[in-house]
């Protein structure tokens, strides 16, 4: 008997082909974003920490110029909103995703990896090798991205090292663009800039480099996003090295760490005197001249304590309460950074970072200064009044660095116009202004015409390093989140205490973690630590994706129906007919076998269609298996082997195929650590550069102190690199 579908049978086909339908399309690869290929999803120790206290992580390299193999390394932190708070509310809480920081350390040539891990960031490393939760980290305040500039420095790499500041700056910008192509959602977010010591020469620069570029783009007419630009914190800055430089003689008479009586103090007058000299005929650029270095070199040498156990000669020049062996001079500071080395060299912690290349970790890198002499580049100053037009900036100096000193910072301020006021410095009524937290008193303020300076008290030349909780106050400053303070006897402004460290005061914590106020989440991000189970939050491009499924969905039960329904009106009269009734005769159903006489013709034709139809079923059947083939082999999709140009599938294929967007890279196990080569440290170097005693090719002693007071102290040094200005 010949098979022929009725119109109810149609439509069952129609449904029993939706479950299928749904599953071909679900097995269809889910576009990753770019950033995925930067998840951090494992670090030891991670799983240890509290759910609350678990960043998302991204991090690896940046192709920043093919041609000079230039890549820039990064690692940013995002506080993970699965966190449950202390009953508290911040302040600060609506902005805490809508704000990110990037964090620049100095040197130059020094890896910013110092401010992840031992300064600002969320995570510090044990003596186990273990990430802890450093408690007072900035990451309460907005996403943090940590950035190893310019090549070379840190995880960074190139084959072409810069050698101007402006250059420094131009590679900044483009490693930007390539970062908002990563993460895209950031470009509406408020963007600062944030660094320590040599970064008062970047930052300036780059900031610059940025307005420039935002003001071509809004010229051009053109649709690219500009960077939302918001302030930047610049902590013991090196933006004058011509002030820095002649205030190390009279800061550390202030101090008390030299006196007239001392049988060097002439000597280093004559040497004030040649740096006083050498400013009067003009500012000088980015790098300071030996003849203003010197002073520092000189004062570390007639300090030197011989009477003293050898590992406590010297006095830090970045913590001058604490003391080190000669001449290092604070080169084995701070005491965290041999965990560092350990951790950032391990190869298993390279590859849980994403690197494309696994190049050895040093904290500075002397390549990196011996190439940057800058000697185009004026010094940062020049731009900081036209930059406080534009934004908001705040000077902070921790008050015990002497290389960076506070007074300095105070002299250069005392010294510039800015804000279209024609005299020099602040306002004489500007007072400044105490500044508690948690009330205790940490320092100073003065602020006006959009500059805010700030003297952290008990800090050193790295403030989040000593006072992490107290330095994430300097963004609340920045911003605007104070409050006023009058505890009866004394006045001033407060800054928040969150809930990630105990307070100490009678009010209690005033701040804390985004959470809702009986301490559930508003977010259902998972936060996790191992590989297995990590998960991240959805972003917008997901959400298209699933929309997008649900609409070729309904479109494909549509497009069955009306092919279908086609086929219905096209169908001859089938072999099993009713005949129609009439109130007077008897309905009759006729059959007509096979043996009868028939119209062999009607019957082939009919036949075809059928053949033709079942055919189709088939050919879907294969499309299923092809499918499934498509899901097992997603990386790497191929939409001929999808379709055929007669199916539902292959036209749909056609609309949402396209070039692969993924961006995957190889790792290669060549290790590319340069060698730092030589540092002279002679009277024509244009650097202050205190050498270690480790550098691969060997660098000359420190000072030209006599053989025998440096032989005592050959052991006391670490594998730091070399740090001019850290």
């Amino acid at each position: 008997m010949v098979l022929v579908i009725s119109s109810m049978s149609r439509y069952a086909i129609v449904v029993s082909i939706i479950p299928f339908f749904v599953t071909v399309v679900l097995s269809l690869p889910i576009p990753k974003e770019l950033k995925d290929e930067y998840l951090v999803k494992f670090l030891p120790g991670l799983d240890s920490l509290a759910v609350n206290e678990r960043p998302i992580m991204y991090a690896g390299h940046v192709e920043i110029h093919p041609e000079d193999d230039d890549n820039y390394f990064f690692w940013k932190f995002i506080k993970n909103d699965n966190s449950t708070g202390n009953g508290g509310s911040s302040d600060l809480s609506s902005d805490i995703h809508n704000r990110t920081v990037f964090w620049l350390n100095g040197g130059p040539g020094c890896s910013s990896m110092d401010g992840a891990l031992m300064e600002l960031g969320p995570l510090r490393i044990n003596s186990k090798q273990n990430v802890e939760y450093n408690k007072g980290n900035w990451m309460e305040i907005g996403d943090l991205v940590f950035v190893d500039q310019p090549g070379g420095t840190g995880f960074s790499y190139t084959s072409k090292y810069d050698k101007e500041l402006y250059e420094v700056s131009a590679d900044f910008v483009v490693f930007l663009e390539k970062y908002f192509e990563l993460f895209p959602e950031d470009l509406d977010k408020e963007i600062y800039l944030a660094g320590e010591s040599f970064a008062g020469q970047y930052i300036p620069y780059i900031l610059k480099a940025i307005f420039e570029k935002n003001e071509a783009i809004l010229k051009s007419g053109n649709n690219t996003s500009t960077i939302n630009m918001k302030g930047a914190l610049i902590g013991n800055g090196w933006i004058s090295p011509d002030v820095q430089s002649a205030s190390y003689l009279p800061f550390m008479v202030k101090a008390g760490l030299i006196s007239q009586d001392n049988e060097s103090f002439g000597d280093l007058l004559k040497q004030q005197e040649k740096c006083q000299k050498l400013i009067n005929n003009g500012p000088s650029n980015g790098i300071t001249p030996y003849e203003c270095s010197a002073i520092l070199e000189k004062l570390l040498v007639s300090t030197k304590n011989e009477t003293a156990p050898s590992n406590e000669q010297c006095i830090n020049m970045y913590d001058y309460s604490l003391k080190d062996s000669f001449p290092s001079c604070g080169m084995n500071w701070p005491p965290l950074l041999d965990d560092v080395n350990g951790f950032l060299r391990n190869p298993k912690i390279k590859e849980y970072l994403n690197l494309k290349k696994l190049r050895q970790w040093n904290e500075c890198d002397s390549a990196v200064s011996r190439y940057l002499t800058a000697k185009n580049s004026p010094a940062a100053i020049e731009f900081l009044p036209d930059l406080l037009q534009k934004i908001p900036i705040a000077l902070f100096n921790g008050d015990r660095d002497i290389i960076c000193n506070h007074m300095g910072t105070e002299n250069m301020i005392s010294s510039m116009k800015w804000g279209g006021s024609d005299r020099k410095g602040f306002s004489r009524d500007t007072d400044f202004i105490n500044w508690y937290y948690d009330d205790a008193l940490s320092g100073v303020i003065k602020s006006e015409r959009n500059l805010t300076y700030i003297t952290v008290y008990g800090a050193s030349h790295m403030v989040p390093f000593d006072k992490p909780a107290v330095s994430r106050g300097l963004v609340d400053i920045l911003t605007g989140n104070i409050k006023d303070y009058n505890n009866g006897e004394n006045t001033g402004i407060s800054t928040p205490i969150y809930s990630d460290v105990e307070s100490n005061s009678a009010n209690g914590t005033i701040g804390s973690t985004s959470s809702n106020g009986d301490g559930s989440s508003d977010s259902n991000t998972p936060a996790t630590s191992s590989p297995s189970n990590f998960k991240t939050p959805h972003s917008t491009a997901f959400y298209i994706f699933e929309v997008t499924v649900v609409v070729i969905i309904l479109y494909g039960i549509h497009y069955f129906y009306k092919y279908y329904h086609s086929l219905a009106k096209q169908r001859p009269t089938s072999i099993l007919a009713n005949n129609a009734s009439t109130k007077n005769k008897k309905a009759k159903k006729q059959v007509h076998w096979e043996d009868e006489e028939v119209d062999l013709a009607e019957d082939n034709n009919e036949q075809n269609e059928q053949n033709e139809q079942i055919g189709q079923i088939g050919q879907i059947d294969q499309i299923e298996q092809t499918g499934q083939h498509s899901q097992e082999n997603k990386k790497d999709p191929d939409p001929t082997s999808h379709s055929s140009n007669s199916s539902f599938i292959g036209s749909i294929w056609g609309k949402i195929s396209g070039a692969n967007s993924d961006v995957r890279y190889e790792r290669v196990n060549e290790d590319i650590e340069m060698s730092g080569g030589e540092i002279l440290n002679n009277h024509n170097n244009t650097e202050f550069i205190i050498d270690s005693e480790e550098e691969e090719e060997g660098n000359e002693n420190y000072t030209n102190q006599t053989n025998n007071n440096n032989n005592n102290n050959n052991n006391n040094n670490s594998n730091n690199g070399n740090r001019s200005i850290v």
